[in-house]
């Protein structure tokens, strides 16, 4: 699976609780457990909307565009 960020922030990290996974967090792919790799963004200033898309071999995309406000 792969995860493309977009707008106001950046990917953090992304994992999917294999513990025998040694993959990089930071990298924009990841192999799913389970069908689940959860992704973390880091919001940037000024607030706005970042989108996450999510491509993978024989899916649909998945888009999820989320506000991003100030603390």
């Amino acid at each position: 699976m792969r995860f493309e960020v977009s707008g106001a922030g950046e990917p953090a990290g992304v994992v999917n609780g294999n513990p025998h996974n040694v993959d990089r967090f930071r990298q924009p792919r990841r192999h799913t457990r389970h069908g689940r790799a959860p992704a973390v963004l880091r919001p940037a200033e000024p607030p706005v909307h970042v989108t996450l898309v999510a491509p993978a071999p024989g899916l649909r995309p998945v888009r999820l565009t989320l506000p991003v406000a100030s603390a």
